[in-house]
C-alpha cells in the first residue's frame, strides 16, 4: 500500500513539474503558485488516511451478534431479521428500555411488547471506549450518528471548501434521493418523520485539531 502511494504521489509531481514548464513566461509566477498550492493539496490527498475511532454497535459487525446470543442463550429469536428481536439494528443505545428491563417491556401495550426471555438486557447501554493518542498529523476528528456511515466508507476523501459538516449532510441526501430514485427536492418535501423511511436522522460534528475550529450539521 505504501508503494502505490508513494508511486502516486511521484506522478503527481511529475505532472504538476510538466505543466509548470510548459507554462508561458509572462504568466510564469502566477501559475507556478498555483501549481504549488494544488500540489501541495494533491499530496496532502494522497497521504490523508482515515483512523476509525469506534467500531459499529449494530448486527451487523459479528461480535456484537455473538455477544447477545451469548447473553440469551434460551431465546433463538434474540437476532431476528438481522435485527435485535427484529427491533432495532443498533445493539447499545441510551434509549429503547423495552429492550433492556422486562419490567419496561411489560409497560408497553401488548401489541408493542416483545417476547421478553430472562432478564438480562438485549440492548446495552455500555460503550465500547477507545484510546487514540494525537500526533501532528491529526488534522480534525468526525463525530456521527449512525445514520452517515450507511451512506458513507472510511475510505472516501473529500475536500470541500465551507462547512465539512453541512456538505457531508447536503451530500447524505443527494446520496439517498438517488438510492430511492427521487430528486434531492422531493426528499425535501417529505415530512421529517415519513422520511425516516429513506435514511435515519443524522447529527454530525466535525471538529478541527489543528485551529480547534468545529462545524454542526443535522439532517
Amino acid at each position: 500500500m505504501r508503494h502505490k502511494n508513494r508511486s502516486r504521489e511521484l506522478l503527481v509531481r511529475m505532472e504538476l513539474d510538466r505543466i509548470s514548464e510548459e507554462s508561458p513566461m509572462h504568466n510564469h509566477n502566477s501559475q507556478v503558485n498555483m501549481i504549488n498550492k494544488n500540489r501541495e493539496i494533491s499530496i496532502c490527498r494522497l497521504k490523508m488516511r482515515a483512523v476509525q475511532l469506534s467500531t459499529d454497535h449494530s448486527t451487523s459487525i459479528e461480535e456484537e451478534v455473538y455477544r447477545i446470543k451469548a447473553e440469551h442463550p434460551d431465546d433463538n429469536q434474540a437476532i431476528l431479521n438481522d435485527r435485535v428481536k427484529g427491533q432495532l439494528k443498533v445493539t447499545r443505545a441510551f434509549g429503547a428500555g423495552f429492550l433492556k428491563k422486562p419490567t419496561c417491556n411489560e409497560a408497553l401495550l401488548e401489541i408493542f411488547r416483545i417476547d421478553y426471555v430472562g432478564t438480562n438486557p438485549y440492548v446495552s447501554c455500555i460503550p465500547s471506549v477507545a484510546h487514540h493518542r494525537l500526533s501532528s498529523s491529526d488534522r480534525f476528528l468526525v463525530l456521527s450518528s449512525d445514520g452517515l456511515y450507511q451512506y458513507f466508507s472510511n475510505e472516501e476523501k473529500m475536500f470541500p471548501e465551507g462547512d465539512p459538516a453541512q456538505y457531508l449532510i447536503a451530500e447524505l441526501l443527494f446520496r439517498a434521493a438517488k438510492k430511492n430514485g427521487m430528486d434531492f427536492h422531493e426528499l425535501l418535501d417529505i415530512p421529517q418523520g415519513d422520511r425516516r423511511k429513506y435514511h435515519d436522522d443524522v447529527s454530525v460534528m466535525v471538529v478541527s485539531l489543528e485551529g480547534g475550529e468545529i462545524w454542526r450539521s443535522s439532517g
